[in-house]
């Protein structure tokens, strides 16, 4: 889904979603789903019933998927 500014992108299953600012970055190399997280919500609601069959509640983002597999210490 996008709009003028952001490009939102739903991923199946655990998979993180994604947003990306298409002013700052078009090449859309920079996933920013957890500093707007309102932002990828208000788009993920423009997708409709054909996409979705409950109701929007929770964005996926990166930090918790990837935070804790990265913060072993040696």
């Amino acid at each position: 889904m996008r709009d003028k500014t952001w490009s939102y992108v739903r991923r199946p299953g655990d998979e993180p979603n994604e947003l990306y600012d298409l002013a700052q970055d078009p090449r859309e190399t920079k996933n920013l789903i957890d500093e707007h997280p309102d932002e990828a919500r208000r788009l993920a609601s423009q997708f409709g019933p054909y996409f979705y069959r409950a109701p929007v509640r929770a964005v996926k983002g990166l930090q918790g998927r990837y935070e804790m597999g990265s913060a072993s210490v040696e």
